[in-house]
């Protein structure tokens, strides 16, 4: 059995650059399948970008939102109502809300 540091496997693949142990979210391990950087406009031109990431293993997956502040981790299971693309039109919004009610205010891009 090989021990894995789960805490820095969330943060690698959060930078979407999976390290060689991959990612490992409650001693399951996931295959990181897509990453690509989101930029949330906004009216008072001011931008933030986050880095989301997609994951998957057999019937399941997660997508890691990484913002300037914190690193959301969703998790869905692939029945009719919960999936990737529900997944991340909810982890997309959560962000939105974030910064539209001020949480990265204090953060300069």
């Amino acid at each position: 059995q090989v021990e894995v540091d789960e805490r820095r496997c969330l943060l690698e693949a959060a930078r979407g650059t999976p390290g060689k142990a991959g990612l490992w979210i409650g001693g399951e391990q996931f295959s990181v399948t897509s990453s690509s950087e989101v930029t949330i406009p906004s009216a008072k031109k001011k931008t933030v970008s986050f880095q989301m990431v997609l994951a998957n293993r057999p019937g399941k997956g997660v997508y890691l939102a990484r913002s300037p502040g914190a690193i959301l981790v969703a998790r869905w299971k692939g029945d009719h109502d919960h999936n990737a693309g529900n997944c991340r039109w909810l982890v997309y919004h959560f962000i939105v809300d974030l910064f539209n009610k001020g949480y990265f205010h204090d953060i300069n891009h």
